[in-house]
């Protein structure tokens, strides 16, 4: 993937951590930031390939009046790790494709590009990055900003802490969004000083096939 002078930085994190919110603040500053699971809504609505084959795997009731019926495929997918796999299989490589599209199609003036997902290190994507942002939150503050209905989608993650472990940088989301807002012009101040990193086979780390997802 031709990337030139571009960063290419993963965010990600735990259900509940923040990512989105930080990633938010990131775009409001001007940088450009490619939202994972907005491409994969992107996908499924507008591919009739994809489209016949969730039917194909999950039945009529995946789509009702012509809309995604994502919280079917959710008791689905969440309680069956083979299920997942299946959706995984139709949905991940596709998704891959709009990424690599929209970050070449970006303008070369635009030193960082983001890219959040939550499950870079899930999918083994993370090679496909120049650096990956981990946004990391007291387990008691993750389950007040969601509902029981993603504590299933929890479980099927890596945990925060190896997340953690795994990233470049942990941007720790436990205070206000003004403290979350000064972590993200810090993090920009050190990016932009940052140099490419090279790693083999590029494309191939991301079109490979991948395994668990539940939150792209």
């Amino acid at each position: 993937m031709e990337t030139k002078n571009k960063l290419i930085i993963g965010i990600t994190g735990g259900i509940g951590s923040g990512k989105t919110t930080f990633a938010n603040l990131l775009e409001k500053k001007s940088c450009k930031v490619i939202y994972s699971d907005v491409l994969a809504k992107k996908v499924i609505n507008e591919s009739k390939r994809i489209q016949f084959k969730l039917m194909e795997k999950f039945g009529m009731h995946t789509f009702v009046n012509g809309e995604y019926n994502s919280e079917y495929i959710a008791f689905l997918v969440f309680s069956d790790k083979s299920r997942l796999h299946t959706l995984n299989q139709i949905v991940i490589p596709p998704v891959i494709d709009e990424i690599i599209k929209e970050i070449e199609a970006i303008d070369d003036s635009y030193r960082l590009v983001f890219v959040e997902s939550a499950l870079i290190y899930e999918l083994e994507l993370e090679k496909g990055f120049d650096y990956v942002i981990s946004v990391s939150a007291k387990i008691e503050n993750r389950k007040q900003r969601i509902s029981e209905h993603f504590e299933k989608r929890m479980k099927s993650q890596l945990t925060q802490e190896e997340k953690n472990s795994l990233a470049d940088f942990v941007i720790e989301n436990n205070k206000d969004i003004p403290e979350l807002e000064k972590a993200a012009d810090s993090i920009i101040k050190i990016l932009e000083l940052l140099p490419n990193r090279v790693y083999e086979d590029e494309e191939e780390d991301f079109t490979d096939e991948t395994d668990e997802t539940n939150d792209y």
